[in-house]
């Protein structure tokens, strides 16, 4: 799963083999600091995201820009779940998969992985 030259889509596994400790520390982080670590984390990696040096860092066609994405999803695990939660399930729903279309159809850039990453937030 490191080498990504054997299947074009393998990057994707690289990225997930090299964000497996980042999922592991940040849910051990949240649980002894709380989120506020986790935020800044986000941010630090989401500006990372611009940047092509560290993009391409792993080499061949891995992509890091969405490494703040694996964060985000600790934090999503830990939020409060509202109680009114199945009254917007289907607006929320739609709200979420246009989004994710409109990105999903262009170039996979900073602010596109930024988008598909708040559409799958909601």
């Amino acid at each position: 799963m490191i080498r990504s030259d054997i299947n074009g889509v393998m990057w994707s596994m690289t990225v997930e083999c090299f964000a497996s400790p980042l999922i592991l520390a940040s849910f051990l982080a949240y649980k002894r600091y709380g989120a506020r670590p986790l935020l800044v984390l986000c941010a630090v990696l989401f500006s990372l995201s611009w940047w092509g040096a560290y993009v391409h860092l792993l080499g061949g066609v891995t992509n890091l820009a969405p490494l703040y994405a694996f964060v985000v999803g600790v934090l999503l695990h830990f939020a409060p779940r509202p109680e009114r939660l199945r009254q917007f399930l289907v607006g929320g729903t739609v709200a979420a998969i246009v989004p994710f279309f409109v990105c999903g159809l262009r170039k996979q850039t900073a602010l596109t992985i930024l988008g598909e990453t708040l559409a799958q937030a909601r």
